[in-house]
């Protein structure tokens, strides 16, 4: 739940930073930061949790592995636009 609550933060200030002609390089930085730390405390939770996940699953069926789908597409989207903005240096235009 906690690393949710990070994801409805980050990806709009990653998607709005990704517009900017300036991209605050520190900026990019500090977002890294926060999913490199949300990242562990997903994994640790994860890991916490693993015997619960078949349940889950056999109670929600696909939709339960969709939207597990769906959410760890999103996770990762936000910090691979990111990196992506990083390496890719200032915007062009």
């Amino acid at each position: 739940m906690f690393v949710s609550v990070v994801l409805w933060v980050v990806a709009p200030v990653s998607l709005y930073l990704l517009g900017e002609r300036q991209r605050p390089r520190l900026l990019l930085w500090v977002l890294v930061l926060i999913g490199l730390g949300a990242d562990a405390i997903l994994i640790k939770g994860t890991v916490a949790e693993a015997r619960v996940f078949p349940l889950y699953l056999q109670v929600n069926g696909a939709a339960g592995l969709a939207t597990i789908a769906a959410w760890l597409f999103l996770w990762l989207l936000w910090q691979a636009l990111v990196v992506r903005a990083l390496v890719a240096g200032p915007a062009k235009g």
